[in-house]
């Protein structure tokens, strides 16, 4: 049997996609920074919260669970990062709410904003590389411009309360 040569073409060309596709749904399955087990974590609820407090810990420990299942399924290369993202958010909104003072609000934005940097970072990494897709980037740099304009409006805040008589 005779193959034309435009026939072989298109062979390659769907395996080099095929493998293309292969690399892309494996590459960054197991590249997730390391800066992201500090959310993996559950709180241990104290004697004396109020029933609002007992609450939010409960949902950040929820959070938590559904961040390690996250995580493991994209690791897997079974998950998709931006429901990593999702998951990951969850936990960080909720420890914003479960500080306890401005001090303690300022230091988890800024642990919050150190990890999100290096989740954007690592994702224009991959983008860049061919291995990760434009959209995943630009929620990763979306979470850290979110986390910097929350930072701003906390700073504001406790400099414009230290302000007042």
């Amino acid at each position: 049997m005779k193959f034309k040569p435009t026939i072989i073409i298109a062979l390659m060309l769907c395996l080099c996609t095929l493998v293309r596709a292969q690399q892309a749904n494996t590459a960054p399955a197991h590249s997730v920074d390391p800066s992201i087990n500090e959310f993996l974590n559950p709180i241990e609820p104290a004697n004396g919260d109020d029933e609002l407090r007992q609450k939010l810990t409960e949902y950040h420990n929820t959070a938590v669970q559904m961040l390690k299942w996250r995580l493991e399924a994209f690791r897997n290369g079974m998950g998709d990062i931006g429901e990593v993202y999702s998951a990951a958010r969850e936990v960080a909104n909720t420890k914003v709410q479960l500080a306890k003072d401005d001090k303690e609000r300022l230091a988890t934005l800024e642990k919050i904003l150190g990890l999100t940097k290096a989740m954007e970072s690592s994702m224009e990494q991959q983008f860049k590389g061919g291995v990760g897709s434009e959209g995943n980037y630009l929620r990763a740099k979306l979470a850290r411009e979110n986390i910097e304009i929350q930072l701003l409006k906390a700073k504001n805040n406790d400099a414009g309360a230290k302000a007042q008589p």
